[in-house]
């Protein structure tokens, strides 16, 4: 991990867990990562860092820092282990200054192996990629995609959808697609990664949904390639979910 080229390296089951970390909060996940050690649990971020790795106005920076201190303490995620889940509090402790010109974020023990131990499988992101984001939910999907990438893609039930990104009951199949994964798919698109998907339908009931992930074409050599775009079709029921 490298605080000159803002390279995140976190490990995929981090990234598949579920939690509803707000956006302020993931990128300034996100700057604390960068700096991630082993055997070190507290890291700081200033207000003029945050500020200038998302292209905010102080002012804004501020804001967004103050929030994230707010609420970052209470939050927690969930992670598959075994036949079960583990439920896990993102840190222990959280300091900020009362001009909050920065804030100190402690780590607890049992989420550094997470950050730290990437074991086999892992994924890289950078901020210049993530920071025009303005959606959550936008970050989350790009993680996935991201690590998923060398595969070409992924197939993730709408139950698991609704998991990871802990969607209350109101959020419908119809308006999961509307509201999260289209805007989602829109955003990434302008960035370092080409993403379609496929409707995994049984009769009317949505199921799933295919990822295709690739990189996109240069524009010297660019064709026109409809699948480019997100395009909706409905698979036959006997397709297993992965």
């Amino acid at each position: 991990m490298s605080k000159t080229t803002g390279v995140v390296v976190r490990a995929n089951d981090l990234i598949r867990a579920s939690h509803s970390l707000k956006l302020s909060e993931q990128k300034l996940m996100y700057l604390v990562l960068l700096q991630v050690q082993p055997n070190q649990l507290e890291y700081m971020v200033s207000t003029t860092s945050y500020s200038a790795a998302y292209e905010l106005t102080r002012q804004a920076g501020y804001q967004a820092l103050s929030e994230a201190s707010e609420s970052l303490f209470n939050q927690t995620l969930v992670i598959s282990e075994g036949k079960g889940k583990r439920r896990l509090h993102w840190v222990s402790s959280v300091y900020y200054a009362n001009d909050l010109t920065e804030i100190k974020i402690r780590f607890t023990n049992e989420i550094m192996p997470f950050l730290v131990e990437l074991k086999e499988r892992f994924t890289i992101i950078t901020i210049e990629q993530i920071k025009q984001f303005k959606s959550s939910h936008t970050l989350r999907i790009y993680e996935w995609c991201k690590s998923h990438e060398s595969q070409g893609g992924f197939t993730i039930s709408l139950k698991e959808i609704k998991d990871r990104l802990c969607l209350s009951d109101e959020y419908r199949q119809d308006n999961v697609q509307s509201k999260i994964i289209k805007p989602a798919i829109k955003q990434i698109n302008l960035g370092d990664l080409v993403v379609s998907y496929e409707v995994i339908k049984q009769g009317v009931q949505v199921q799933g949904y295919r990822f295709s992930v690739s990189q996109p074409v240069k524009a010297k050599t660019a064709k026109p390639n409809k699948t480019t775009k997100a395009e909706l079709h409905s698979v036959p029921p006997s397709f297993k979910l992965n």
